[in-house]
């Protein structure tokens, strides 16, 4: 009797050992495409190069994903959640300053930067 008869496979274990093969081989293409990509792109520099390839798993938005879609998650989840607020307010004890929650959202990227950064935007008086 060989004892090779005697050992049951693990085909779990061999069906997530041949999974990570597989995602590391599309992985090895996807990477070897995008330094393809970037050498006809003639890029400037090995960061940009290095960026590019950085980048290779990620797809671009559909038309159906940037318009008219309703966002599902909110600008600023902290903001909108009142399990936040409370647990700043039950926190306001502690040593760390309480942080004030906005009863307005900025309406664009100008007024939040602004916003964010402390000054007020040009026509909105606080």
């Amino acid at each position: 009797m060989d004892a090779r008869e005697g050992e049951l496979i693990n085909f779990s274990a061999l069906e997530r050992e041949l999974c990570a093969a597989v995602e590391a081989d599309q992985r090895y293409q996807r990477e070897n495409d995008a330094k393809l990509r970037a050498i006809n792109q003639k890029v400037g520099s090995y960061e940009e190069f290095r960026d590019i390839v950085l980048s290779c798993h990620l797809k671009p938005l559909e038309r159906k994903d940037k318009e008219g879609a309703a966002r599902k998650q909110p600008w600023n989840p902290l903001v909108s959640s009142s399990k936040a607020h409370n647990s700043l307010l039950s926190h306001s004890n502690t040593q760390h300053p309480v942080v004030s929650l906005a009863t307005e959202y900025p309406a664009s990227h100008p007024l939040a930067s602004q916003s964010f950064q402390g000054s007020p935007p040009s026509g909105i008086e606080h």
